[in-house]
């Protein structure tokens, strides 16, 4: 091996160390932010967590019992105060499809879902993909 060779093998060498580097600490970066955002949401559900159930279960009731004008005045209140709240969106598409209004429903769900992408994972406990497939179905049918 000449000189230039070596030159080259430690050059490479050098540059793997510094992307490795560079990686570990890059990785190390994103994983401090999550674990920041995980713990201010975590933070946050805990503060407002019983208020936001007990305006979610009102607007449920209301919509069950056909109360749609005050159930979205409530909801458009809760999304105001609480705009990362997914339940919300998932409530607001329900009293869109109550009212037949396939389209704007999907638009609700599409919210709720880009919130809280469990809603159509059929393992977790808030699995909505039946619900979302109908008010697809009905959209497509209206366009």
């Amino acid at each position: 091996m000449d000189k230039l060779d070596k030159i080259s093998v430690g050059a490479i060498i050098l540059l793997g160390i510094c992307v490795f580097l560079f990686a570990n600490s890059f990785f190390a970066e994103i994983e401090r932010n999550r674990k920041i955002q995980q713990v201010a949401t975590t933070a946050n559900s805990a503060a407002g967590n019983t208020e936001i159930e007990g305006k979610l279960k009102l607007i449920r009731n209301l919509i069950d019992s056909g109360s749609l004008d005050k159930a979205e005045m409530l909801a458009n209140e809760l999304t105001k105060k609480y705009p990362y709240e997914a339940d919300t969106y998932i409530l607001i598409g329900d009293m869109f499809m109550r009212r037949q209004d396939a389209i704007k429903a999907v638009h609700a769900y599409k919210e709720a879902i880009d919130l809280n992408p469990d809603y159509l994972d059929k393992k977790t406990s808030v699995y909505q993909g039946k619900k979302i497939k109908v008010a697809v179905a009905e959209a497509s049918e209206n366009v």
